[in-house]
């Protein structure tokens, strides 16, 4: 069975962020491949004899290319939507078309709340895992970082009872480790 990874990243200078999102999609590549599917990673494309695809970006996507995706669908949300009081009507396009033809999977079970708010939206947790790909060349020089975290530093990073988010706020307010972006 062939089950394709997408990465869409819209070439536009406020959205580097999306860069962030290339670890995740060939974790998931990676994973696919383990489990014995024929899997590739396509960037801004997609193959049309793809039976299942897991989507990255799909949110920036517009609604004509969302259609144009084959087989079964999967958005991979790694946004942070836990806060969001959006009803349906008021969604993007694009939103609403995957929660009535696509699955969701997010990476929070924060974000879970959210999209369980919609009739019929098929939502599946699944936390950010490592995987063999993630290894990357040994370099000899070391590294002088004391701590790295890729996204954006938002109201999320005050949630009590989350030790990896009170980890990272402490940082944040911290004169000495204030992350550079």
């Amino acid at each position: 069975m062939k089950a394709d990874v997408i990465l869409w990243q819209p070439a536009l200078p406020n959205l580097l962020n999306l860069r962030g999102y290339e670890d995740m999609a060939r974790t998931y590549r990676h994973g696919l491949q383990v489990l014995g599917f024929e899997s590739r990673l396509h960037v801004n494309s997609f193959d049309p004899n793809s039976e299942v695809n897991f989507v990255f970006g799909a949110h920036l996507m517009d609604l004509e290319n969302l259609r144009r995706i084959p087989g079964q669908c999967f958005y991979v949300n790694l946004e942070q939507v836990y806060q969001q009081q959006v009803p349906e009507e008021n969604l993007a396009p694009s939103i609403r078309h995957m929660l009535r033809h696509w699955s969701v999977i997010d990476y929070s079970k924060f974000n879970m709340e959210f999209w369980n708010r919609f009739a019929g939206a098929r939502t599946f947790l699944l936390p950010v895992a490592y995987g063999d790909n993630l290894l990357l060349p040994r370099r000899d020089l070391p590294e002088d970082i004391d701590v790295l975290y890729y996204g954006s530093l938002g109201a999320h990073l005050r949630l009590a009872d989350d030790y990896k988010m009170r980890f990272l706020a402490a940082c944040a307010d911290s004169p000495i480790l204030r992350p550079k972006i």
